[in-house]
């Protein structure tokens, strides 16, 4: 499971909702993106998150310890927005779960 945040969270903030995949025995990569956590004073945030998905799907498919054809995608706040837009553009994500991502 692909694990993304919001604009102000780091990746390490997020341990309790890993636990919950973990326990399910889904193996989970969470990262900052571009302008995300510890990425934010070196990198802009960018729209186009599924440019992101692509190259974490493409690093997860070239490791012999997890399925890489078979990644999902869940993202918390900002991440709410961007999780169902990169399943919306990259097929290769097989599940998607958003939470708290408001588009009005």
């Amino acid at each position: 499971m692909l694990f993304i945040s919001g604009l102000d969270s780091a990746k390490e903030e997020h341990a309790t909702f890993e636990r919950f995949f973990l326990q399910r025995g889904l193996a989970t990569l969470t990262l900052d993106g571009p302008g995300q956590g510890e990425t934010w004073y070196r990198m802009k945030m960018r729209v186009d998150f599924e440019v992101t998905a692509t190259a974490a799907i493409d690093w997860l498919r070239g490791r012999g310890d997890v399925d890489g054809t078979r990644v999902g995608i869940c993202g918390v706040s900002l991440g709410g927005y961007l999780a169902p837009r990169c399943a919306a553009f990259k097929p290769r994500l097989k599940a998607v779960a958003s939470c708290g991502g408001d588009t009005r």
